[in-house]
């Protein structure tokens, strides 16, 4: 099915609606990662996209925010 990614606008081919059968399972994300992208995003992201989630969300001025409002924030 072809999807357009909401994050960065780009066509992509989702191959299942079900995310552990879909070839972009092969990028691992972390909880956090994962409950970034699914309070963020209402469908899903392309693989490069997601590739960047796992590699820089960490490094984002986003995280350590999004992790307070949802009470993540570990001390």
């Amino acid at each position: 099915m072809e999807k357009i990614c909401p994050r960065c606008s780009r066509f992509f081919s989702c191959l299942h609606n079900n995310i552990s059968e879909c070839r972009c399972a092969s990028v691992r994300l972390d909880a956090q990662q994962r409950a970034y992208v699914e309070t963020n995003y209402s469908n899903c992201l392309c693989l490069s996209c997601l590739e960047d989630v796992r590699d820089y969300f960490y490094a984002s001025g986003v995280n350590p925010r999004y992790r307070y409002r949802n009470k993540l924030f570990v001390k």
